[in-house]
């Protein structure tokens, strides 16, 4: 059975390539935890692709993750 995860909302504040895997760093809202997530390199491609950014346009946006899906805020989202 899948366990249930609490979402995080926060802001990334960081984004690092290491060859095969691409870490995104959520600083949480909440008690400022940070969450890392992490993607293989294809499917953080078709983000950024999505989101029609780079991935250093990532830092300072809003997001959410549920722990399997982020999904980005704006800013009038609280």
């Amino acid at each position: 059975m899948a366990q249930a995860h609490k979402t995080t909302k926060g802001e990334i504040f960081d984004v690092q390539d290491h060859g095969s895997i691409v870490l995104v760093f959520l600083l949480a809202d909440d008690d400022q935890r940070v969450v890392l997530i992490s993607f293989d390199h294809r499917p953080f491609g078709w983000l950024l692709q999505g989101e029609g950014c780079e991935a250093s346009d990532l830092i300072g946006r809003r997001a959410s993750y549920d722990g399997e899906t982020i999904s980005f805020r704006h800013e009038d989202e609280k």
